[in-house]
């Protein structure tokens, strides 16, 4: 057996144990949830098959997110249980994934981008994160949330998933660097320091090596470290640190 580069006493990036919910009880009435589908059974394998992967221990936690818009709650990158949201069973499955979520330390993904991320995928931080330092997170700046719980839910989100090629195409040079077709790639959530400043710049990260990283036990810094695809940055870059 190969042995592990990473530090084995690492706390691994998957499911936390932080704090009293109960989690077990949460699973169980989830779980009873999806036999509302009867004689479904495809969509009831859908829907058991989420509910397990929420709380399968070795889920690297960058899987799950709490992401609003407007009425749409998005909280699985796993496009095979986009469809079920349109059922009554699974929007009680969703109300309970959300608190599961929150109570491990989730937050709108929106909220914890910085404005140089948001403006690496296209977004905006909105008016009041137009003239603030943009490597802080928006939670910080407009103290919607203390720093510890943002590099928290950082630390949980890892990596903006789904970042479209074209979009990434306009931040980081692509062309030749890539094998296959890939439709995405994903961006890093790059750790805060002590004044909640993202420590460097984005960057283009390998979805399968964060996986791989994070199942050998590494911390989400070094998961990213060995994730990172090193493409070069281009000179309009958002808000890009010298080198």
């Amino acid at each position: 057996m190969m042995k592990s580069q990473f530090n084995k006493g690492a706390a691994r990036n998957t499911r936390p144990d932080i704090n009293q919910f109960d989690e077990r009880a949460s699973m169980r009435k989830m779980l009873d949830l999806c036999k509302l589908f009867g004689k479904d059974t495809e969509s009831c394998a859908k829907a058991t098959h989420f509910v397990k992967t929420l709380f399968d221990p070795s889920t690297p936690t960058y899987k799950f997110s709490l992401r609003i818009d407007g009425e749409y709650l998005d909280v699985s990158y796993d496009p095979a249980s986009r469809y079920l949201l349109n059922t009554i069973a699974f929007g009680k499955i969703i109300t309970e994934t959300r608190e599961v979520l929150k109570s491990r330390g989730y937050l709108e993904p929106v909220i914890i981008w910085t404005g140089q991320e948001h403006k690496i995928i296209g977004s905006s931080p909105g008016k009041a994160g137009e003239d603030v330092d943009p490597y802080v997170p928006i939670a910080n700046f407009k103290h919607i949330r203390p720093l510890e719980e943002v590099i928290r839910a950082r630390e949980l989100s890892l990596v903006i998933p789904k970042v479209d090629i074209m979009l990434a195409s306009f931040t980081y040079i692509i062309h030749g660097k890539l094998s296959g077709n890939p439709a995405h790639i994903a961006i890093s959530l790059e750790p805060l320091d002590k004044d909640g400043k993202t420590i460097r710049d984005p960057r283009a990260i390998d979805l399968g090596r964060l996986d791989a990283a994070l199942r050998d036990g590494a911390r989400p810094s070094e998961a990213l470290d060995f994730a990172d695809m090193k493409l070069e940055k281009r000179k309009d870059f958002p808000y890009a640190r010298a080198d």
